[in-house]
């Protein structure tokens, strides 16, 4: 959850907790209707929170074992924002929905939000005699930035029972961030709300927590994973089944709904799980109460399966001690439609997710620890260019890649603040679009801060086909005010957005907003064109021209359209706007309103469909009545640019904490293709597909879930996440064998280190894969960096390479011995070859061919280049 959120537009006032609620899946319960029987913690232990150097304390004993979901502890720890919990994990973050994923997880919030300050005191007491001890902790006088003061507690009874207890919870009048109360278990999945996300919590009143009595239980993890597949294979889940009851050993019934076969194996993925109870349905053998169990969930994809087609697997976990008690998994397959994902793990390395319906490969672009931000993509003719933000230099820098995935030109510095004279220089949020004669434009926002005050500009640049600047950096927008955001007449710039059109000219947007003389706020969306070489076809207009103090305008999408004009789009007030423009930025389309319902957030992208229509999508306040989390919203416009329907909303369940970073591309047969973020847990990136008559043909799913430990997988929160892929790969095995130059160099009596590249660029998997290099009689195998030991028989040198799925490759240097005799210029042939067990039909990339010449040292760097 990013940091002081504040209540949505339209979020209602909850000045307590409603009455009783519950049970969670372990079988908690709450009731409000309990009397506040305060307990003074001022005579307890101070936890030490001084902020902003200290925001948590502990571990800290609590003084008796306390039995808390499946788990008992006897240290606990306290953070700053209202909550307790029993990890030491991420108990600084300030604000989160509850029960979440997102870490920190096995918390216990009686008000968790943001806190600034401590006018009062964080303190724990302990008292009773067993077995009725008891352990409170007391936020005194907390405040937020609003100057909301509060005072509560939570109280933890030996018996397992917890009371949150509230004495002044007193809101200023000015707003307050959003805050949340409750409890969840150790993976976040399990727990109670009390206090809706975003609601006020009312003062002098007191909420009991009642411990469930022994029973069968079962928890299981994860509660949703999703994946792609393609026609005919078997994709294989990981589900972790744990006996959280507490009356020994119990045995699981594996009950399964799916439209496609499914099956039901133990943790090796071959032995077939069976009834081991005799009760006619599949179990998991006895689990002894605490245990761990990990079956694989094998789903079989129809070979007849296409574009579009999606299966949602329910897998229902039950105790065969209480029938009554259960918990399901849904596990989601789809065949997807082809686009290019850029995202970031948190290896912080740049990776880019390469998508066929037939086969799809990650590719990792940067090293691990590169720490970029704002990841950007667009296809060119032949690849991708891939722009993003250093995290901490904030400069702007990219690479291109070929349709491989493979880099062409690597990391460069489109911006280098190293000889920067102000304090900081800050280039964020780059925009990149490609024209169709493969010039590259870049449009960010710069931001400079000279230790007091600030200036913001909009930039822009435009890259060769080969990544070489053509023109710019220049200053779009040459603001030359410094101020704050509170000064009159000083602009700020952001949300820059850019498109290209088809005759090679780039429209580019963003927002301006300052303060007039008294104290309202103005902000516009502007745009302007310019041409492939950056020649300004249209100067800086403002389209929108709002009025002082009215509705502010965020987050302008841009989209490219058919006739060389471009689709602009803009929230405002709650609702979504847009406007066509010409090549000329002429008003084709005049501003209209698209939502009409006054309950969207943010906007993010738009797409023109194959069959013309226009997709938009953007963020919603929640899908169901009274949800209080973003979710993604489209709608669709047919060729005249007129909304066809009503905005549909996408939900992904697995998104507890809302859907986030919507970005939209489009393949070749009228599918629009969505995918975004968890909002604030960073767990998954999901995925809807809509066809061009705005039906859903792929329900939301996850697609990628982060590999980390402590889960951060992020993409561009501006539309620029994905993009077209509109290469088709081969069908079956398509071996590739190439070296990386045509000629390499040695001295006579001395080693040539000859780059060799093998891939599999078919959709089909590779197997039994074997490399042959045919050396000249007269060069001799020396060694090798495969990591292979290979076979060398006479000229021949053979490897056993892996099996090679799509795109997966093996690259090596390979070095060979010139013969010490031999005359300066001769030349020696190298052959290389690479088969597979499958037919290839497409054997004209199987073999390459290359030389080494003797040749005398001085001419090394010119001979091996490309290496």
């Amino acid at each position: 959850m990013p940091n002081d959120a504040e209540p949505f537009v339209g979020a209602s006032v909850q000045l307590s907790p409603q009455s009783t609620g519950g049970p969670d899946d372990f079988g908690y319960i709450w009731d409000d209707s309990v009397a506040l029987n305060w307990i003074d913690a001022s005579s307890g232990t101070d936890a030490t929170i001084d902020p902003p150097y200290w925001v948590e304390a502990g571990p800290i004993d609590i003084g008796f074992p306390f039995k808390y979901y499946e788990n008992t502890y006897t240290q606990l720890y306290i953070s700053m924002y209202g909550f307790v919990s029993f990890n030491s994990g991420q108990n600084d973050d300030q604000q989160s929905q509850i029960p979440s994923p997102e870490e920190p997880n096995d918390v216990i919030a009686p008000s968790w939000g943001p806190i600034d300050y401590v006018n009062g005191y964080v303190r724990y007491l302990t008292g009773g005699t067993f077995p009725n001890r008891w352990f409170v902790v007391e936020w005194n006088r907390v405040t937020d930035d609003f100057l909301n003061e509060y005072t509560f507690e939570v109280v933890l009874y030996e018996n397992g029972d917890i009371v949150f207890q509230y004495q002044n919870m007193n809101y200023s009048g000015h707003g307050w961030h959003c805050q949340t109360s409750g409890i969840e278990d150790s993976t976040g999945w399990d727990g109670l709300t009390i206090t809706d996300f975003c609601n006020q919590i009312g003062s002098n009143h007191a909420v009991r927590i009642y411990r469930p009595v022994a029973a069968p239980r079962v928890g299981i993890s994860p509660r949703y994973d999703g994946r792609f597949t393609r026609a005919g294979a078997m994709e294989s889940f990981n589900v972790l089944i744990r006996n959280t009851g507490e009356l020994g050993a119990d045995t699981y019934d594996l009950i399964s709904s799916s439209s496609w076969p499914i099956s039901f194996y133990a943790a090796d993925g071959t032995t077939p799980l069976t009834d081991t109870d005799a009760d006619g349905t599949v179990d998991t053998g006895s689990l002894a109460q605490g245990s761990t169990l990990t079956i694989t969930v094998k789903v079989q994809t129809p070979p007849t399966s296409n574009v579009g087609d999606d299966n949602a697997a329910a897998v229902t976990v039950r105790s065969s001690r209480d029938t009554g008690k259960s918990e399901t998994v849904k596990l989601q397959t789809a065949i997807p439609a082809p686009f290019a994902q850029v995202y970031s793990d948190n290896d912080g390395a740049m990776s880019l997710y390469l998508v066929q319906p037939a086969a799809q490969a990650v590719k990792k672009v940067t090293a691990d620890l590169f720490l970029p931000w704002s990841p950007a993509v667009a296809e060119m003719p032949n690849g991708f260019a891939y722009f993003w933000y250093d995290l901490w230099m904030k400069e702007i820098e990219y690479t291109l890649l070929d349709r491989y995935g493979n880099t062409v030109r690597g990391v460069n510095k489109l911006t280098n603040h190293s000889g920067a004279t102000t304090q900081t220089w800050k280039d964020e949020n780059p925009a990149v679009a490609v024209a169709p004669n493969g010039r590259i434009g870049v449009v960010w926002y710069r931001y400079l801060w000279n230790g007091s005050t600030s200036q913001y500009n909009i930039w822009f640049a435009i890259l060769d086909p080969a990544g070489n600047l053509t023109y710019g950096p220049v200053n779009l927008t040459n603001n030359n005010a410094w101020g704050s955001y509170d000064d009159v007449n000083v602009p700020f710039f952001n949300s820059p957005r850019i498109a290209a059109t088809g005759d090679n000219r780039f429209i580019l947007a963003w927002k301006q907003y300052y303060r007039v003389s008294d104290g309202r706020v103005k902000d516009d969306i502007y745009y302007a064109i310019r041409d492939a070489n950056g020649v300004q076809v249209k100067a800086i207009t403002n389209l929108t021209n709002a009025s002082p103090g009215s509705s502010g305008k965020y987050g302008p999408a841009l989209a490219s359209l058919s006739s060389n004009r471009a689709f602009i789009s803009w929230a405002s007030g709650g609702n979504i706007y847009y406007a066509v423009v010409g090549n000329d930025g002429t008003l084709v389309k005049p501003e209209t309103n698209l939502s009409a319902d006054g309950n969207n957030w943010e906007n993010y992208d738009a797409v023109q469909l194959s069959n013309g229509k226009i997709l938009a999508v953007w963020e919603t306040i929640g899908c169901d009545p009274g949800e209080q989390v973003p979710r993604i919203r489209f709608a669709l416009l047919d060729t005249s640019y007129n909304p066809v329907g009503t905005p549909v909303c996408l939900k992904a369940e697995a998104a507890v904490t809302g859907d986030y970073s919507v970005s939209v591309t489009a393949d070749a047969v009228g599918h629009g293709i969505l995918t975004w973020r968890d909002y604030s847990s960073f767990n998954n990136l999901y995925y809807a597909l809509v066809d061009g008559n705005g039906n859903v043909l792929t329900d939301p799913m996850i697609f990628l879930t982060s590999q980390a430990s402590d889960p951060f997988i992020f993409t561009n929160g501006e539309g620029y996440g994905n993009t077209s892929y509109s290469w088709t790969p081969p069908t079956g095995v398509d071996g590739v064998a190439t070296f990386s130059a045509s000629l390499y160099g040695a001295p006579p009596g001395g080693n040539a280190a000859i780059h060799i590249r093998t891939a599999n660029h078919g959709t089909a998997k590779a197997t039994s894969v074997v490399l042959r290099a045919t050396l000249d009689s007269s060069l001799t195998y020396v060694r090798d960096t495969s990591g292979i030991t290979p076979t060398v028989s006479g000229a021949q040198v053979i490897w056993n390479l892996p099996d090679l799925g799509f795109l997966e490759e093996v690259n090596f240097t390979l070095y060979v011995q010139v013969p010490p005799s031999a005359a300066y210029g001769t030349l020696y042939p190298i052959a290389l070859s690479i088969t597979s067990a499958e037919l290839d039909p497409n054997p004209s990339d199987n073999t390459a061919s290359a030389q080494v010449m003797a040749a005398r040292q001085m001419f090394l760097p010119l001979i091996n280049r490309g290496y």
